[in-house]
């Protein structure tokens, strides 16, 4: 049996990647300090393992894990994950994402038998795009300190690749959203919109509400780092995405459609990206990927998780 380690796996996207591993029969060990992440996120037949559930910091606790685990594939999902933390604070930005991920690197190097590192890199690498669909080798022009270091991280990589062999894939990630996204501590306007509702509260468009985003569910997203631990070639960036845009506005809309409620409150924002929309062809080409959750229907699943658990609360 194949042994993951996913770091970053009681996170939002993480806890799922460990999900869907353990449905296809590997054998999954989480890491992580749960700095944003829940415990209660783990899949039981991790956490419950204390030679599966480490918590800790990659910085400090990456080799013993390592070590521990000796994993055949690493799944490095652990970041800072906030794009206004890392305005506010790009030197901790930094520190946890690009130190963070080369303390990782230099670990696996020790570790010949990994035989790939698979990391979320992001759409904001490509800042304000000058086509759309984006295609993976489109102009890189990160726009804030999150997106400067998922592109730094992409080069890090490139540069371990060419000169220890440690094999990997970057997943450009659009906008992925789903049951478990934490509406305070993450950029995911679909869990903030649906949160304020759920509390009778009017969302909040920043904006006008007319820049677009390329939504992805996170089941897809999932799905995506599956057919990368098998994947048998040699491609190493892939977008993954729906190939599709929805304004922030029609989002909204389609969320209060479901609590019939219809106010909403803008405030001012200058948005330096208004269109994201990325071309995911690669990805089905190479690793035999695409979207499987049409967004509407990933809309109203991720609504009725968090009505679900709001009632669970009470």
């Amino acid at each position: 049996m194949k042994k993951v380690l996913v770091t970053g796996g009681a996170g939002f996207i993480g806890s799922h990647i460990v999900d869907h591993l353990i449905d296809n029969g590997y054998d999954v060990a989480v890491l992580d300090n749960l700095s944003t992440g829940s415990e209660e996120n783990i899949n039981p037949a991790v956490r419950e393992k204390k030679d599966r559930w480490f918590k800790g910091d990659i910085r400090e606790d990456a080799a013993k894990v390592l070590e521990e685990v000796k994993p055949d594939y690493v799944i490095h999902n652990a970041a800072q994950i906030s794009v206004k933390r890392s305005i506010e604070d790009p030197i901790n930005d930094a520190e946890q994402n690009i130190i963070g991920t080369l303390a990782l690197l230099e670990q696996c190097k020790r570790h010949p038998s990994i035989k790939r590192v698979i990391f979320p890199s992001s759409s904001s690498v490509y800042g304000t795009a000058e086509s759309f669909p984006t295609k993976e080798d489109a102009a890189i022009n990160p726009q804030y300190p999150y997106a400067i270091a998922k592109a730094t991280i992409e080069q890090y990589l490139k540069y371990y690749e060419s000169n220890f062999g440690i094999d990997y894939v970057a997943f450009r990630y659009s906008n992925v959203f789903g049951p478990r996204q934490n509406p305070k501590g993450e950029a995911g306007v679909i869990s903030v919109f649906i949160d304020q509702m759920i509390k009778g509260q009017p969302p909040c468009i920043w904006g006008n509400g007319k820049q677009s985003r390329d939504f992805i569910h996170v089941s897809d997203v999932a799905a995506a780092n599956l057919a990368a631990i098998r994947y048998e070639g040699n491609r190493h960036v892939f977008n993954i995405a729906t190939g599709d845009y929805t304004p922030i506005n029609t989002i909204c809309g389609m969320i209060q459609s479901y609590f019939q409620c219809y106010s909403a409150n803008h405030k001012p924002f200058d948005e330096k990206v208004l269109k994201i929309c990325l071309d995911a062809s690669l990805a089905k080409q190479e690793l035999g990927w695409e979207p499987q959750k049409e967004l509407y229907q990933g809309l109203i699943e991720t609504t009725q998780w968090f009505l679900d658990k709001a009632k669970a609360t009470k």
